[in-house]
């Protein structure tokens, strides 16, 4: 655990920030805290900063998806999502687990947007129902949202 003062908790020499106790890491002087490492760095879901910049030059983005042989990848191919390919043609995967596997995909920016505006369309359609609700109200989990869509 870290010392506490008045000027709140401390990191102990050899102490990781874990110990650091209730004061959190954006508070602590910059050279007091340990190095970051983002989630994706060295996990499951990395892509090689080659195939990243390859598929942002094309302008695309891109994301896993599941291939589980119950139609979820012609679902991808439907909404103009297409596998990634490398410069040999073959697709970039990663094992999903039970058989299954993650293959890369990538969507053009442009799709992209239309999807993102789709998407704040229906929140903020959400937001406005609920901005409406007085005290001890609720809108029921199953109300669907549906935001026409030119698409």
């Amino acid at each position: 655990m870290g010392v506490f003062s008045k000027e709140g908790p401390t990191i102990e020499e050899g102490k990781t920030s874990a110990a650091v106790g209730e004061k959190a890491r954006s508070e602590l002087a910059a050279e007091d805290r340990p190095a970051r490492v983002t989630m994706g760095v060295g996990g499951n879901l990395t892509v090689s900063p080659a195939i990243l910049a390859d598929i942002k030059s094309r302008g695309c983005v891109a994301r896993w998806g599941l291939d589980d042989d119950k139609g979820k990848m012609d679902q991808y191919m439907a909404a103009y999502w297409e596998p990634y390919k490398d410069a040999n043609g073959n697709q970039v995967t990663r094992p999903a687990g039970n058989g299954r596997q993650h293959v890369l995909i990538m969507l053009d920016n442009n799709y992209a947007e239309e999807d993102k505006a789709l998407k704040r369309k229906r929140n903020n359609a959400i937001l406005a129902d609920k901005a409406k609700l007085g005290k001890d109200e609720y809108i029921p989990d199953d109300r669907q949202y549906v935001v026409q869509s030119d698409l």
